[in-house]
């Protein structure tokens, strides 16, 4: 692997400009480190193949995806998110840092009900590869019953994945389901209401907001997870919102993540549904990032 690796930073130096057009802040080391990784899995998955013309044919295809500004994680078919290795695809988005607030106080909120009820419901609205359930679910030392739901068969498959691929560190008592669902529709018939729900929706305006997405974003994430059309922008939420606070117990918590230029707006329709305590959370960046609801 020596020679390829003296090779992949020979192609760094070469392209810096480039790749960090691509892969905003990449270093060397970062890239290192993918490589190595990368390199590791494909053995493992050619475990027959371990001559060097294999390696070859490794190296020239993870170089043509660097070329090309294809994400690192897809080229690994791996992310990082709040202590667990993920598996992505072009099928799913690709789990920020600043999503994992949804992780973080959700489990203070389901922590902190625990004291007063030992049947606790959660819903992910949204799931994608399920990285923000899962996370919470692992999180949790008692038993829970929780729903992943998305409006992508192919999202959903790869959060199945990622559930059987971490069961194992899920309390053993706890449900965890997926179903396909537009939003709330899968709950329509179904006497039951959360404790909490959290959700990364799509929350981009396609026509006003696409400008500022970064084009390798737009070139490889699913598009049905990021954007919605502006002229339905209102009307999409304001279904959340009122579907949402039906199916919240009493005192239960709603909390998203959306668009900084949006939030307020949100803050608004929210507070037309009627959520009794509406609040507007920053990310590290003191940007507008999160809403918590309160029914």
């Amino acid at each position: 692997m020596a020679p390829f690796l003296k090779e992949l930073e020979q192609f760094f130096k070469d392209h810096q400009i480039l790749l960090e057009e691509y892969y905003p802040g990449i270093k060397w080391s970062r890239l290192k480190e993918d490589w190595s990784s990368f390199m590791t899995k494909s053995r493992l998955l050619n475990s027959s193949i371990l001559g060097a013309a294999n390696t070859r044919a490794n190296y020239d295809y993870y170089i043509s995806c660097l070329k090309k500004g294809r994400p690192l994680q897809y080229i690994q078919k791996q992310a990082f998110f709040y202590n667990a290795h993920y598996y992505v695809d072009e099928r799913v988005l690709i789990p920020r840092f600043e999503t994992e607030y949804l992780v973080h106080r959700g489990q203070e909120i389901i922590t902190a009900k625990r004291k007063i009820n030992d049947s606790l419901r959660i819903a992910d609205i949204g799931t994608g590869s399920g990285c923000v359930l899962l996370s919470l679910l692992k999180e949790l030392s008692f038993p829970v019953k929780a729903i992943g739901v998305d409006l992508s068969p192919d999202a959903l498959k790869v959060a199945q994945l990622n559930y059987f691929r971490l069961a194992f560190g899920i309390h053993p008592e706890t449900e965890c389901e997926f179903h396909l669902s537009d939003r709330f529709s899968y709950f329509a018939k179904q006497e039951q209401q959360f404790d909490l729900i959290i959700s990364n929706p799509p929350y981009i305006k396609e026509g006003q907001d696409r400008s500022l997405v970064h084009h390798k974003v737009e070139a490889y994430e699913p598009h049905m997870a990021l954007y919605l059309p502006d002229e339905a922008y209102e009307r999409w939420f304001l279904k959340l919102f009122k579907e949402g606070k039906k199916l919240l117990k009493s005192d239960g918590y709603f909390i998203l993540e959306g668009h900084e230029h949006h939030l307020e707006f949100l803050q608004k329709l929210a507070k037309e549904v009627g959520y009794s305590g509406i609040t507007l959370v920053a990310d590290l960046t003191n940007r507008h990032r999160f809403l918590e609801l309160r029914k």
